[in-house]
């Protein structure tokens, strides 16, 4: 399938081509969907739904430390995404459920149901991560 952007997915580009669309780095968000309609221009672009990527992580940041961090930039961003970089109060649900993912996190570490409290942790940071997002957007770069 023929597709005319690529938003929040991996994306695999031939070099040449890469180096000369490049991302527009003024954008705060959309980014990706601004390269993939610049790419267009060069030829076809394909989406492959069963492509595995691996991402290569050096050992020393496999840690917790470092999945929270990412979690709350992604909580972060994807609120800003759907937001425009407008500021906005967090919903009341969203309170609620980032509270109650941090109190069953807690829970489960103590009752030592390791992967349930993981992925409550991680679930806690991005919603942190949107309230945050819409608490303090960053601002889009003027043209």
């Amino acid at each position: 399938e023929y597709i005319s952007r690529a938003p929040d997915m991996n994306l695999c580009v031939r070099s040449k081509y890469a180096k000369k669309v490049r991302f527009d780095e003024r954008f705060i968000w959309a980014w990706e969907t601004d390269f993939g309609y610049r790419l267009t221009r060069l030829g076809k672009m394909k989406y492959v739904p069963d492509a595995i990527v691996y991402h290569k992580v050096p050992i020393e940041r496999m840690n917790v430390r470092y999945l929270r961090h990412w979690r709350f930039n992604k909580g972060r961003s994807s609120f800003q995404e759907s937001c425009a970089g407008r500021r906005h109060l967090p919903q009341p649900w969203l309170l609620k459920e980032c509270i109650l993912s941090g109190m069953s996190a807690i829970n489960n570490r103590f009752l030592g149901k390791e992967e349930s409290w993981i992925e409550n942790e991680l679930q806690f940071w991005t919603q942190l991560g949107q309230i945050a997002g819409g608490l303090c957007p960053k601002k889009q770069v003027p043209r």
